[in-house]
């Protein structure tokens, strides 16, 4: 074994690289993730929903005691972008569509975790992934660039009630 492996459980896993992998078309790997990749890759964290801090602490929690578990969820990135495809962001930019808890979790945990790593995503594909924590009208809201989304994503469900017949409110 390598030293740019870890063994986990009996099984050899590669490090994952300090800048997120890039692809045109999906590619999938089982890699270990450390603190200081899940840092770097944190910075591709753009328009993600609200971070959760009391999810994100059960993760930290399990990492902490080395009890985490390899469940098959996997953090998932972009292919790079086209350009002008995202606004504010350039062009062969990898955008971070899923993992962030987890990620942070690995980062506040000071351990590594292994975990499956997709890239080469549509980004559009976002919109469908979910992590475990249901994603709320205020999150998809704040994603798709929408200010106070919380605000704006509980009107919008009272408007939704009244028109469909639900005039409690």
């Amino acid at each position: 074994m390598s030293i740019s492996q870890v063994m986990v459980n009996g099984r050899t896993y590669p490090f994952a690289p300090m800048d997120p992998p890039s692809a045109d078309t999906p590619t999938a790997e089982w890699m270990a993730i450390t603190p200081e990749c899940a840092e770097s890759w944190m910075r591709a964290n753009q328009s993600n929903r609200n971070y959760r801090k009391r999810h994100a602490a059960n993760h930290t929690r399990d990492m902490a005691s080395l009890s985490w578990v390899i469940n098959g969820e996997s953090i998932k990135l972009s292919r790079p972008l086209l350009k002008g495809e995202v606004d504010d962001l350039p062009e062969d930019y990898v955008l971070f569509l899923d993992g962030q808890h987890r990620l942070k979790a690995c980062v506040e945990s000071g351990v590594p975790f292994v975990t499956l790593v997709a890239w080469g995503l549509e980004p559009e594909a976002r919109g469908t992934m979910d992590t475990g924590v249901a994603r709320t009208m205020s999150d998809v809201l704040k994603m798709e660039g929408y200010v106070n989304s919380p605000v704006l994503g509980s009107t919008l469900r009272r408007v939704w009630m009244w028109r469909n017949g639900d005039k409690r409110f």
